[in-house]
């Protein structure tokens, strides 16, 4: 009673109990509300998730992945929507999903605007698919890549966002093509060399499997007085003997269609002898030698090469050496890694490299040792503090490199780099080069009379 009544004397303290209930009733709906917002799931917007339904795959780890499985064709993609979002989902429906209504059929008769590559014009090209699969092939050849590169799901995938109209061929059409890409350039060269002078130059040699390689080059100027040069034919030959020689290079005159031939240019071989003279005869037949006694030419670089050969017999030693030095750095990463610790600590560039040479070509071989000898103190140290580096000669082997052998080393690198610049300037195939043989050789000869007149040089 005694409640009541001062609740009915009291009315401020009435209205604030009210306001009281009020205010409770109000957070407690505003709390309600709240939790339904965050517990609604969150609409999609994008018009993908109309045609695909989500999926949520979990892996034993628990992580969560999340896909989308296309309602027309029920394929499944990665559909994260920080990682991959709606793009891909977006060209499934567009251009690949045989079934789905959003599928773009394009004209194929409409034109598309393309820019060049270099001057970046722009101009309006049809899509042409027998010229995307020339231009495939034509990749393929330069790039030197295998023919099932075309099969791989990756490069599809890659192609068809490119070009979504194109249907690129499979490993055997792409062998197919690259067959008759050939046929059809190789018509057009024998077009253009057929009324005209050509100069031919051949080399045999033989590979580790024991078969037998020759290999033919045509030389020629066109209307335009510009000097071409293109490799004809690649091919196995029975031997090495001469007469062989000369009916296969026959042989492939006859396929080119070449009958007037200016000069032919062979190394310094007796069977290449023989070859010249087989083909004099039949050319002679066909009345169409112009320079007789002047057919055969003796190739200027193997003459070089001779020279440099004989030479180096008297270092055979010292090249040995540094040759195996080379050679155990090249032959593992960790051996590698530790001759590249003992570069830093004499200052050089840990990421220089030595390439290792050919022993039949002395051009590579002047190229290792002046490579190897900046790194000749590096050598040293690995002589001194790595025990491995020394025991590695103790197994029988040539070395280490003494400084005599360095020094002789080095004086004859010096020697072959007035050998190794000729040889470059005479094997260039864009200039002619048969004027400035003579200058060279007596340029050379020059240079070999000074070496022995100085008395300080230890090589000659």
């Amino acid at each position: 009673m005694e409640s009541q009544s001062v609740s009915s004397n009291n009315p401020t303290l009435s209205s604030n109990a009210n306001d009281g209930d009020n205010q409770t009733q109000e957070i407690s709906r505003n709390t309600n509300v709240s939790q339904k917002t965050n517990t609604k799931k969150r609409k999609e917007r994008s018009i993908a998730w109309d045609h695909c339904v989500k999926n949520i795959v979990q892996d034993e780890e628990g992580n969560k992945e999340t896909f989308a499985i296309c309602k027309h064709c029920e394929l499944q993609m990665p559909a994260d929507t920080k990682r991959n979002g709606t793009r891909g989902l977006l060209n499934h429906l567009y251009y690949r999903c045989e079934s789905s209504p959003l599928r773009v059929v394009m004209d194929k008769s409409q034109p598309t605007l393309t820019q060049s590559m270099m001057g970046g014009e722009v101009k309006i090209s049809d899509f042409n698919q027998k010229r995307l699969d020339k231009m495939c092939v034509k990749w393929i050849i330069k790039a030197e890549m295998p023919f099932r590169t075309v099969e791989q799901p990756d490069f599809k995938e890659f192609i068809h966002d490119l070009q979504p109209r194109y249907k690129i061929s499979n490993r055997r059409k792409i062998a197919k093509d690259v067959w008759s890409l050939f046929c059809e350039e190789k018509e057009k060269i024998k077009s253009i060399i057929g009324d005209l002078r050509v100069s031919i130059t051949t080399d045999t040699w033989t590979s580790i499997q024991n078969i037998n390689y020759m290999v033919v080059t045509a030389h020629f100027i066109d209307s335009d007085f510009t000097l071409h040069k293109r490799v004809l034919n690649f091919c196995k030959i029975t031997s090495h003997k001469g007469e062989d020689i000369g009916r296969c290079l026959e042989e492939k005159l006859v396929e080119w269609g070449i009958s007037k031939v200016f000069t032919i240019t062979v190394d310094n071989a007796s069977s290449n002898d023989v070859a010249v003279e087989y083909l004099k005869k039949q050319l002679r037949k066909h009345d169409s030698l112009m320079l007789d006694e002047s057919l055969h030419m003796r190739c200027a670089c193997h003459i070089i090469n001779l020279i440099v050969k004989d030479g180096m017999k008297e270092l055979v030693d010292s090249i040995e050496a540094i040759r195996n030095c080379v050679k155990y750095i090249h032959s593992s990463s960790a051996r590698l890694d530790k001759f590249r610790e003992y570069a830093v600590l004499e200052k050089k560039d840990k990421m220089s490299t030595i390439p290792m040479d050919v022993v039949t070509r002395w051009n590579a071989t002047y190229i290792m040792l002046h490579g190897a000898y900046k790194f000749k103190g590096v050598f040293a140290s690995l002589v001194e503090e790595f025990t491995p580096f020394k025991s590695y000669f103790e197994e029988g082997r040539v070395g280490p490199p003494s400084d005599e052998d360095w020094e002789k080393a080095m004086g004859f690198a010096h020697f072959l780099k007035k050998f190794y610049d000729a040889t470059v300037k005479l094997s260039a195939t864009k200039t002619p080069t048969s004027h400035i043989v003579l200058k060279i050789l007596i340029n050379l000869k020059i240079e070999i009379e000074a070496r022995i007149r100085d008395k300080k040089n230890v090589v000659l």
